[in-house]
């Protein structure tokens, strides 16, 4: 393993059981076949086991982010706990190098009938710090959790927000060389969320390395340079964190399960990608300013106009057009469709070709964004997307003041004089 690399995974692959009995009967097996010295082949599958996780191979640089995203039963969390030491591989190898902290379970090791002082030092010892280091920073881990008045109180009688606190505040102040995050940051309230961000990152530029599972994308995409996409514990695709979950939302856009066959998924790292089920086409598309010419270029509240041209494959009773406007780091800054907008759609024909246009004034501030533009047919069973084209295009918005945010709210000003 190079010196660089702090983790590295080569052709991991880990296996369970899908019944009790199974594991009973299997447990029992193995191990009388260790004790006389014979293998218990985990490189094959037995009646009712499955490979949770399947042929993984990765590695992650000093200092580097890596995200895993996936929808729920994919591999992510075993994938972790492989790389924390709770589960071992049935097959493959995994290296780690460097100081590791895992946030996999906030407060695991806590005993409810002990003060929060006491299991402050039990759980920094569990994560690897000796007394000295926790005597030094015990100030600093109780205000981080803003327990000072409870600190001294059995932890079963802390709220489920305290006990949040005050394990990720003793899990953060271990200062590792690698973090291992799994869904840590969706629990507290906003503001303890924002503080452990802000914690996070400070580790991070420092040279901390960090793999991190959420199903919080605009999170996965803040924080990790690149990201991995689970599907049915295989990995899928990797690349940088945009790529990966626009990969993912047209999957999950679409029959929500991995295709057999998706090469315009896999050359999502070009950013624009198409996406659907089929059953009609964009054909084209373009943007205009409010003289009607053809451009990227705009200011701040002045409009814009999206026009695309559909040929239709087959008719669809209720078509629903829509658009998703995302800034140049993929979060989301508007969505709407004809449906949300409460618009009549006429009924398209089989062959028939319609040109769709949508104009709106542009509250946004300076900025690079980019437009996802969706035709879906609306049926018994909700949206079903028949085409998209993931950041089909960019656009440039500019400003006349230099007002900061999101958003332009264009305030008016008044002055006057008390009396």
């Amino acid at each position: 393993m190079n010196d660089d690399v702090v983790i590295q995974a080569t052709h991991v692959s880990k296996k369970f059981c899908r019944s009790l009995k199974h594991v009973m009967f299997y447990g029992a097996k193995d191990i009388s076949r260790n004790m006389v010295s014979l293998s218990s082949q985990p490189e094959t599958l037995r009646e009712g086991e499955f490979w949770a996780v399947n042929d993984i191979s990765f590695e992650l640089k000093r200092g580097g982010t890596l995200g895993l995203i996936g929808p729920n039963g994919s591999g992510k969390s075993t994938m972790l706990k492989m790389l924390n030491g709770i589960f071992m591989p049935d097959k493959g190898k995994i290296e780690i190098k460097g100081r590791v902290s895992a946030l996999i379970e906030v407060g695991a090791g806590f005993h409810p009938m002990l003060t929060g002082r006491e299991n402050v030092y039990i759980n920094g010892t569990i994560l690897g710090m000796s007394k000295k280091e926790i005597d030094k920073k015990f100030d600093q881990i109780v205000d981080f959790a803003e327990l000072d008045d409870f600190i001294d109180a059995p932890v079963k009688h802390y709220s489920s927000g305290m006990y949040v606190r005050l394990g990720f505040a003793v899990a953060i102040h271990t200062e590792p060389d690698i973090l291992i995050m799994d869904e840590i940051l969706a629990v507290g309230d906003a503001a303890f969320q924002n503080k452990c961000f802000t914690k996070l990152r400070k580790h991070l530029e420092n040279g901390a390395s960090l793999v991190f599972v959420s199903h919080n994308l605009t999170s996965v995409m803040d924080i990790c340079q690149e990201s991995m996409l689970f599907f049915g514990g295989e990995l899928k695709f990797m690349g940088v964190s945009n790529a990966a979950v626009n990969v993912y939302k047209g999957i999950l856009s679409t029959t929500g399960k991995w295709p057999d066959s998706a090469p315009d998924f896999l050359r999502s790292a070009q950013r624009a990608y198409r996406f659907g089920v089929g059953g009609a086409k964009i054909d084209a598309f373009c943007l205009v300013d409010e003289k009607g010419l053809k451009t990227k270029n705009f200011f701040t509240g002045k409009k814009l106009k999206l026009i695309l041209n559909i040929s239709f494959e087959k008719t669809v009773q209720t078509p629903v057009y829509g658009l998703t406007i995302k800034d140049k780091d993929g979060h989301d800054i508007y969505m709407t469709d004809t449906l949300r907008l409460n618009k009549e759609v006429s009924p398209v024909s089989s062959g028939q070709k319609v040109s769709v246009e949508m104009e709106f004034k542009l509250p946004l501030i300076a900025n690079t964004y980019f437009i996802t533009p969706v035709i879906s047919e609306l049926g018994n069973d909700g949206h079903v997307c028949l085409d998209g084209i993931f950041d089909a295009t960019e656009f440039l918005v500019m400003q006349e003041n230099t007002s900061l945010g999101i958003v332009n709210f264009s305030p008016e000003v008044k002055f006057s004089t008390i009396k």
